[in-house]
């Protein structure tokens, strides 16, 4: 379930639509969230069909139009934190493969520790259960630790 949370919100798309969505907390009609996000009718309206399919949005009737909320305005503070979470597993994009320059980012702070990292998803991990529950806690947090591992393997 943590695979299928992180492949939803890994696309763009998605996240500019959940952002516009979280801006207007009365809610928002698809052509609002076209203007918003300057995405085509066709692909907002498949987004949003994936979002609610997934539990990120409610949608309701009002005259001839869909009006969208968040479902759970936890769901914004989630992407907000996973953000963070990753901006500080790379200050910047990484763009890079190999250990001899993952050791010089560490070294000229641009990259934290491998140990650094994981004690930082432990810290998320803890914030993550009180919000959501112990079980999706540990499924976000396997997920995070499984990129960081790959992430210092590569070679």
């Amino acid at each position: 379930m943590a695979y299928d949370v992180f492949k939803i919100v890994g696309d763009k798309s998605r996240l500019n639509i959940l952002k516009c969505i979280g801006l207007k907390r009365s809610g928002i009609s698809v052509s609002e969230i076209v203007r918003c996000t300057k995405l085509e009718q066709s692909l907002v309206s498949h987004h949003l069909q994936k979002l609610r399919e997934e539990g990120f949005v409610r949608s309701k009737a009002e005259g001839q139009q869909r009006i969208y909320t968040i479902s759970d305005p936890r769901i914004l503070f989630l992407i907000e934190k996973t953000a963070d979470a990753l901006r500080y597993v790379a200050r910047e994009p990484l763009g890079i493969t190999g250990e001899k320059k993952i050791e010089k980012q560490i070294k000229t702070g641009k990259l934290h520790s491998k140990e650094e990292l994981l004690k930082e998803i432990s810290s998320f991990e803890r914030e993550f259960t009180l919000l959501f529950g112990e079980t999706m806690a540990r499924k976000m947090a396997v997920q995070m630790r499984k990129v960081v591992k790959e992430m210092f393997s590569k070679g």
